[in-house]
């Protein structure tokens, strides 16, 4: 909200003016995935690039502009004027993968634009490009943007990090608060291979697939087949929360071999993804963004009795025209009462 926002840049920018910068730097929680907002002071521009979609970029910039005009009448006695600004959302920006590297994206997104080039890197450069990022932390400097980058960091930033860590990692790097329940997350990535992988946290608190099972199938048999492999690997699991796609057969199957127990969560991207998928049925493109901004206030709510009566608001306004009512039907079917 606006009020961290504000401690946050009182407590790092005493002295300074804030617009005394060229650039604002600013990383954007929704809820359960990071984006990236960079405010061009030079240009006038709102960068604004997310690795799964752009939607939510002007609803970003709206809540910013007040705070910016707020801090500039503090600032400078004056008011803030916004003629010739110009806001870019990041189409062009590389997808992620999987449902847990937005961070290196975002933080790559905001590299390109400072460095004025275009993205060059996908999904398959994030390994190395977090070993990049350790290394300039560690260096206190940023690596060339140059073809050498990748020899750079792909083996002395590599070799470094390992040394670095396996010197200063003595005990298990998270606090014992901190202790990851296992947890499972599993994901279809196409309809022709199908990725399934259940993730630890790494030494960065960021989760790692610790198998895989490649198939072109997801029925419950065959996911039965591929728990049966885990269980023989690595033991019983018992966790506390189990994340998957939202077809039920993911959970079915592991209870059926791990037995009953863990919570059964829906991942907010494969929710988000199913809905836009479906929102087609109500054939007008207005209507449709105006109920999938309805259905992402509610979706990135955190207070439960918040949460609950906006629920119920989107319910109500889906049933009460012919023109939302078939996607009322197929929301309520499949999510309300999850």
């Amino acid at each position: 909200g606006s009020y961290q926002v504000e401690q946050a840049v009182n407590h790092n920018f005493r002295k300074d003016s804030v617009f005394s910068f060229d650039y604002w730097i600013v990383p954007v929680h929704l809820g359960v995935h990071w984006a990236m907002l960079v405010v061009d002071l030079l240009h006038n521009v709102f960068w604004y690039g997310d690795s799964m979609d752009c939607f939510s970029g002007l609803r970003v910039i709206a809540r910013m502009i007040p705070y910016m005009e707020q801090r500039y009448k503090n600032e400078l006695n004056s008011e803030l004027t916004w003629t010739g600004w110009k806001v870019h959302l990041c189409w062009e920006m590389p997808e992620q993968g999987n449902d847990y590297d937005c961070g290196i994206f975002s933080l790559k997104m905001a590299e390109c634009i400072l460095q004025k080039r275009d993205p060059d890197h996908t999904q398959d450069d994030i390994p190395r490009i977090r070993y990049e990022i350790l290394y300039e932390l560690m260096k206190g400097c940023l690596l060339p943007s140059c073809p050498a980058r990748k020899e750079i960091s792909s083996n002395g930033a590599a070799a470094m990090a390992h040394q670095h860590l396996s010197a200063n990692t003595t005990q298990s790097p998270f606090p014992d608060q901190r202790q990851p329940t296992t947890q499972s997350l599993f994901t279809s990535q196409s309809q022709s291979a199908m990725q399934p992988s259940p993730p630890k946290l790494d030494e960065f608190g960021e989760g790692f697939p610790v198998a895989w099972f490649l198939s072109n199938r997801e029925d419950h048999i065959l996911l039965m087949n591929c728990y049966h492999c885990l269980r023989e690997n690595v033991g019983e699991i018992v966790p506390a929360w189990f994340m998957s796609d939202d077809a039920e057969q993911y959970y079915t199957a592991w209870v059926a071999v791990f037995g009953p127990g863990p919570h059964k969560l829906l991942c907010t991207w494969h929710v988000d993804r199913a809905w836009r998928g479906n929102l087609s049925v109500i054939g007008d493109k207005e209507v449709e963004a105006q109920v999938y901004h309805t259905l992402r206030l509610f979706l990135e709510e955190t207070d439960t009795p918040t949460f609950e009566i906006l629920l119920q608001k989107a319910v109500d306004q889906l049933n009460l025209t012919t023109t939302t009512r078939d996607f009322g039907k197929y929301f309520c079917q499949y999510y309300v009462h999850r």
